[in-house]
């Protein structure tokens, strides 16, 4: 469905009659690659800097302003959880980032990583339960907060020791790879 129009040692110019995109792959230099490379990690630095920041000023807004009666509550409790997991997570990625090269570092960065993005995902969930019993057992008015913190941060640490306790060579560097 594609012919070439005009092609020279620089660019090639298709001509299609179909609605999809096709792109001419090319063999990117390493002096290129190192240079992406390095521009992606400092946008990855700049990102994860502004995410953290705003997650801690949220933090700082739960915290001190929770003499408000509307911020005193389970749900509140679960989004300053959740957000305080997604900080650790994001922490951990700078630092693992940065870990390959000493060996014990990259291993209790990587473990604390699996750790801390497993209690995100386990606090999403706790978030949606919290919903559940806010809407549908609505006249249970039982703090559930002990349920919450051993599904938030119980399970991933259940996982997360259980993986340790079988597999802790696997954690950190393998043949140059971070894990």
């Amino acid at each position: 469905g594609c012919l070439i129009v005009n092609q020279s040692e620089t660019y090639t110019v298709c001509s299609c009659n179909h609605l999809t995109h096709f792109a001419i792959m090319l063999q990117i230099t390493e002096v290129f690659r190192n240079f992406m490379f390095n521009i992606l990690q400092f946008i990855t630095y700049i990102g994860i800097g502004f995410s953290i920041i705003s997650m801690a000023i949220t933090i700082f807004c739960y915290t001190f302003l929770r003499y408000m009666r509307k911020l005193n509550t389970e749900r509140f409790f679960v989004h300053k959880n959740f957000i305080l997991a997604l900080i650790l997570a994001q922490i951990m990625l700078i630092i693992t980032m940065n870990a390959a090269e000493i060996k014990i570092l990259c291993k209790i960065s990587a473990l604390l990583l699996h750790l801390s993005y497993l209690a995100s995902f386990t606090w999403m969930f706790v978030e949606g339960l919290h919903l559940y019993f806010v809407i549908i057992a609505v006249f249970n008015h039982k703090s559930k907060i002990k349920l919450y913190l051993c599904i938030g941060w119980g399970i991933p640490t259940l996982i997360v020791g259980i993986t340790v306790a079988t597999h802790i060579n696997q954690y950190g560097l393998d043949e140059g790879l971070l894990l």
